[in-house]
């Protein structure tokens, strides 16, 4: 039982621990948080979430991973980290399947037996203790070893929980733990001791805690707490008991800066009243009475000291205390009365946002900054209360719900102003487009191309090397028909005899390359025909398709709109249905404020009534003495 005297609470982490051990695998150490390293990308990236307390991107993005298959490594690991969250959120429901997936015989034995222990945790924490012991049982013997220490605490404290104190003592006296495990070990022994009727053993083990010294010498916060804490429910046994001597020497070890200083004092005092002293009783409760006037036994001293003060006979000083009292009482009530106005007026949920330091899920209480209001005084004693806690992290995960969703929704109408920019833009664009397609004729192109596959035919078949000449070579030729027109002009001439001859054998040159190179050129223009009937037949398909495509024109773009008007539908009836239980929520919040604001009512009532008895009590007593020299 671990207390805490820290005055900064976060408990919207309340499954922090528990997931991150869940991350960490077989090979965690009890109590150790740290997460084995991501081996997938996808595992790194919900890891990134969960530590920054993103926990619902986190489960997005595990749902994500799963649907998409991207774990080749931590896919055990995901779903138990996917169940704690959802618990986190109140989700049961979706919680046990993913947990029972997770007990099949199918799956690693490990596995299993983590999926067990982390069920029979959480089962502890909401007050499910049958369930939890039976959680327990299934657990068998392949928890990893490092959750040996965390598996018998958590048993122990189920055991206490459902008053099997045999049970609990038998598994705590056979138990070796490590550090401060042990004397936590201790103290839960000698409670289950104390309440099994084994009052006298059960001292000796809180005796252990209360005088325990630390081996290391070094004294944390923690331990010191338990060791008062062991200190203060040995003095009550022993004062029970009648043990006045050894009440007060364990309340006495209690530290006066620690959290239950103001019991032990309280017990002190009351030690010395029942052996007698009451004027020994006095020093406590007045060092007491200068306490926080919330706390129970600081007002349970106020009505204390008046009453030793009439044990001594010292009746004005009983007067005026009782007086005292019965002042501090009124004023309390009258705070106690405003401070259950203004919660009935929903001034409590504000003035614990007030207090919040973060954001989202990963929020802390402040309560150095607790406002100076009716209802400020009192934040602190109902934040110390599970049940109001747990209440107000569900108020706050519905908080933090309602506000994604209103980032979803604000993001839906930026799509929907995205989608009708477009439709503008493509309405404004259309007429340029089909202008410009008009000024396109595929079908000039079309012709062209049939008129030279034509060609190519009739040169294919007439062998008509000089159509496929190159440049150079129609270069040559009409130089060399220049040439022979020269000649004819010439014919007789006897000198251009060896000329012609030249002429000649230049002409037979040239058509014996343009012969050699036909049938390359040929298969050349033939290949390139087919490869421009190709590209028109192409050009036809997509020129169809966009004539289609503007021809539907923004009507394409409807299904986009239909979705984000579904998709903004849905937003909306998720918000209103956040919005229901938030105010259900608020509702339980002040129903559980209130019932606490009343029972420290009852509380004061009750010593206010007793206050005030004794002070009639008093002054009916001053009216039977008689005066010395009176007559009678």
């Amino acid at each position: 039982m671990r207390p805490s005297a820290n005055r900064r609470l976060r408990p919207g982490v309340r499954f922090a621990g528990l997931l991150l051990a869940c991350a960490a695998g077989g090979g965690a150490a009890a109590g150790d948080s740290s997460p084995a390293s991501a081996r997938d990308l996808a595992w790194g990236e919900v890891l990134f979430h969960f530590y920054q307390a993103d926990y619902v991107p986190a489960i997005t993005r595990i749902l994500v991973a799963d649907e998409r298959g991207e774990y080749a490594h931590h896919g055990d690991e995901s779903d138990l980290v996917l169940g704690g969250l959802y618990l986190n959120y109140g989700l049961h429901e979706a919680a046990g399947r993913i947990f029972e997936s997770l007990l099949d015989e199918s799956r690693d034995p490990s596995t299993r037996a983590r999926a067990w222990y982390y069920l029979a945790r959480i089962r502890h924490e909401r007050g499910y203790q049958s369930e939890a012991l039976a959680s327990l049982a299934r657990i068998g013997g392949d928890l990893p070893t490092g959750y040996a220490v965390a598996h018998v605490d958590l048993k122990a404290r189920v055991l206490l929980a459902l008053e099997r104190y045999e049970e609990a003592i038998a598994l705590l006296e056979a138990s070796q733990l490590p550090g401060i495990w042990q004397q936590y070990a201790w103290y839960n022994l000698g409670v289950a001791l104390t309440r099994a009727g084994q009052g006298g053993r059960g001292a000796e083990f809180l005796e252990k805690v209360g005088t325990g010294t630390d081996k290391d010498d070094v004294w944390t916060e923690e331990r010191l707490a338990l060791r008062d804490r062991a200190n203060l429910a040995l003095g009550y046994a022993r004062l029970a008991a009648e043990d006045v001597s050894g009440a007060r020497e364990a309340l006495d070890r209690v530290r006066l800066e620690g959290p239950f200083a103001s019991r032990a004092l309280l017990g002190a005092g009351w030690a010395d009243t029942q052996s007698g002293d009451f004027r020994g009783a006095l020093a406590p409760w007045r060092v007491l009475a200068e306490g926080d006037p919330l706390d129970a036994a600081v007002q349970e001293s106020l009505i204390a000291l008046p009453y030793a003060y009439a044990q001594l006979s010292a009746s004005r000083q009983a007067v005026t205390g009782y007086q005292v009292a019965i002042d501090g009482y009124e004023r309390e009530l009258g705070r106690l009365e405003q401070a259950a106005g203004a919660v009935r007026a929903g001034e409590l949920t504000l003035a614990l946002d007030g207090l919040r330091t973060e954001g989202a899920m990963g929020w802390a209480w402040e309560l150095d900054r607790v406002p100076d209001s009716a209802l400020g005084r009192y934040l602190y004693p109902l934040m110390a209360g599970h049940a109001f806690q747990e209440s107000y992290k569900n108020f706050r995960d519905l908080q933090e719900l309602d506000e994604r969703l209103a980032g979803w929704r604000d993001s839906l109408s930026t799509f929907e102003a995205m989608l009708e920019a477009r439709e503008a833009r493509l309405a404004s664009r259309l007429p340029g487009a089909r202008a410009s397609l008009d000024a396109t004729s595929l079908e000039t192109l079309t012709e062209r191309h049939a008129a030279v596959s034509r060609e190519l035919a009739r040169v294919s078949e007439g062998h008509d090397v000089a159509a496929l000449a190159t440049d150079q070579e129609r270069k040559w030729l009409a130089r060399l028909e220049r040439g022979s027109a020269l000649l004819e002009r010439n014919d007789g001439h006897p000198m251009l005899r060896e000329i012609r001859d030249r002429h000649r054998r230049l002409e037979g040159l040239v058509y014996w390359r343009q012969m050699k190179a036909f049938p390359e050129r040929l298969r050349a223009a033939e290949k390139a025909s087919r490869l421009a009937a190709r590209s028109l037949q192409e050009s036809a398909e997509r020129r169809a398709s966009l004539e289609a495509s503007l021809a539907a024109g923004v009507k394409r773009l409807a299904p986009l709109d239909r979705r984000i008007e579904d998709s903004a539908a849905q937003v909306d009836a998720l918000r209103e249905r956040t919005r229901r239980l938030l105010a259900a929520q608020q509702g339980e919040l002040e129903a559980l404020a209130l019932a606490e604001l009343e029972r420290r009512r009852g509380r004061v009532a009750a010593y206010l009534g007793q206050a005030r008895y004794a002070l009639a009590a008093s002054y009916d007593r001053a009216a039977r003495v008689v005066p010395a020299g009176a007559s009678q």
